[in-house]
Order: structure tokens, then sequence, then C-alpha cells
């Protein structure tokens, strides 16, 4: 009933550009609420598994939202066949959280932007002191 997202006590938000992926954001009066993402998050897996879905379920570090994606899919898988298609290009990946670590065994060069999780800076060339877009136009135009 309020146009002030400030003051409405719990709202979830899909964010619609995904195909193959869902990501679910939780919050409680315009913050984010991890406590209840982590629950929404066990509720989903635990309803995927008695309906046979094949899903993962992940609530990311950096933003506290829930990613949903099939089993089957990794971004490790789409770069390996992106290699076996380009054998003779170089493959890099900008990542910022734990499923863009599936790439590391396929890539030349692995960086992150500056609001990456702990562990995914630890595993980069390069940690961009910039945050999510500007992170990423940072390591385009200072590392390549």
């Amino acid at each position: 009933m309020s146009n002030s997202f400030e003051t409405v006590p719990h709202s979830i938000h899909l964010n619609k550009f995904r195909r193959y992926t869902a990501s679910i954001h939780v919050y409680h009066y315009g913050e984010r609420d991890h406590a209840t993402a982590h629950e929404l998050a066990r509720f989903i897996k635990d309803y995927c598994k008695k309906q046979s879905i094949d899903v993962c379920v992940s609530v990311p570090e950096m933003f506290g939202n829930i990613i949903v994606w099939p089993s089957n899919a990794s971004k490790g898988n789409a770069l390996q066949f992106l290699k076996n298609i380009y054998p003779d290009s170089s493959f890099f990946m900008i990542g910022d959280d734990t499923p863009d670590l599936d790439t590391l065994e396929h890539v030349d060069g692995f960086f992150a932007v500056g609001n990456a999780g702990t562990y995914v800076k630890e595993k980069a060339l390069y940690v961009s002191p910039e945050t999510y877009t500007k992170g990423v136009i940072d390591i385009l135009t200072t590392q390549f």
C-alpha cells in the first residue's frame, strides 16, 4: 500500500533480465534480509527436492540474494564448450561470487571486481578497487 520501499515490512524481488536462472532478493524495510533469504532458500531447496526438480540453490555472500539454476549448468561447462569451438583463443573471466570460480580451470586469467566475496578475491590475478560495472570497466581498461 505504500509507495516508499523503506516502509514495506518484507518484499521479495525477482530479476526479470534472467532467462535460465532466478535471482531472488529479500528486503525488510528496504534493507537486505539475509536471515529470511536463507530461510527461503532452504524452503526452495526442500520444495524442489520433493518435486524432483534438479536445481542448485545458493545464497551468495556478497548480495545475500537467492540464486537458483539448473544443476547441470555451470559457467565452467559453458567456457569449456566455447574453448572447444575456439581452441586458439584466450579466455578471461571477471567474477564476483562463488559460481564464477567454476571457470578457473578453463580461463587464462581470472579477475575480480571490488564487491566480490573474499574467497573470489583470493583467486584473482587482479582485484579492482571499483565495484560492479565500474569494476569491470576498470579491469578492461587497466588490464587489457
